[in-house]
């Protein structure tokens, strides 16, 4: 997407500020292999190595998401300054969905997804721009299909069996009753925090109702209608920068690094101890 050999002292950097703001958990990663690898060659056994394994992998993903967004910003700084020179009586705002649909036969080469200039401008924001959004979206989906995969990990070392399994305390909690280890209720703290009801309903939006809009991105779309009551209710998102959007991207992040801090402590002290 950029060119290595053109920008490798952005790279570079961009490396470094992921190592800084993104660590590895190399040593948890480790320790959560190293528990499950020789554990019994039973099927519930098996389907804790086939976790681990695509857990590892989710992790270096989104890892490389993260990096790409922090990449981005590192090349393209025109991300970090959209919409500084919108009219301060218009910010926020948006454009009027109809306005949007009907200019929609005008747009230039409307088709276009691939650019050699990410600093081409895009339906009132830039290439590298509408890029970073999707990076974000895409991290903060990927942080959250691992949390789950950590739920079933510990579903799978407790013995619990559930139709399906997602990182919620209500399926935590039966985990922990049965554990009663410190970490297994790190776990279910973790899935009622603050931070995890953010995540959830940003993704949630994404993936089911109403996706985030960003200047960055190009022009967001604004509307209202009127409710039952006579109230004129006013549809429009926040204005989100780049700052903001990686910021959700990053807890997602160290949500997923406290809880496989958790999981692999789990994993040593139950999935070794199981091992003839």
């Amino acid at each position: 997407m950029i060119d290595p050999k053109q920008y490798q002292n952005h790279i570079e950097k961009a490396q470094a500020l992921v190592d800084l703001n993104c660590p590895s958990p190399e040593d948890d990663l480790i320790r959560l292999s190293k528990s499950v690898a020789d554990s019994p060659k039973d099927e519930r056994h098996t389907k804790l190595r086939w976790l681990a394994v695509e857990i590892d992998d989710l992790i270096a993903q989104l890892r490389w998401h993260l990096g790409q967004t922090l990449l981005l910003r590192e090349v393209y700084p025109q991300i970090d300054n959209a919409g500084d020179d919108d009219d301060p009586d218009l910010k926020g705002r948006g454009m009027v969905t109809s306005a949007l649909l009907l200019l929609r036969g005008y747009v230039s080469r409307p088709e276009r997804v691939l650019f050699t200039d990410l600093s081409e401008p895009r339906r009132g924001g830039t290439v590298a721009g509408w890029i970073f959004h999707m990076m974000v979206d895409d991290s903060v989906g990927r942080a959250i299909s691992i949390l789950d995969r950590l739920a079933r990990v510990v579903c799978l070392v407790a013995d619990e069996s559930f139709e399906k399994v997602y990182f919620r305390s209500k399926k935590l909690s039966v985990v922990h009753k049965k554990l009663e280890m410190p970490e297994s209720q790190k776990l279910v703290e973790l899935a009622e925090s603050e931070v995890f009801e953010i995540l959830l309903s940003y993704r949630d939006g994404w993936t089911h109702e109403r996706k985030i809009f960003a200047r960055l991105a190009g022009f967001p779309p604004g509307d209202s209608y009127t409710d039952a009551s006579g109230q004129q209710v006013r549809m429009q998102d926040g204005d989100w920068t780049a700052d903001v959007l990686f910021s959700v991207a990053n807890a997602a992040y160290h949500q997923v690094l406290e809880a496989l801090h958790s999981v692999a402590s789990i994993c040593e002290q139950q999935v070794t101890n199981t091992q003839p």
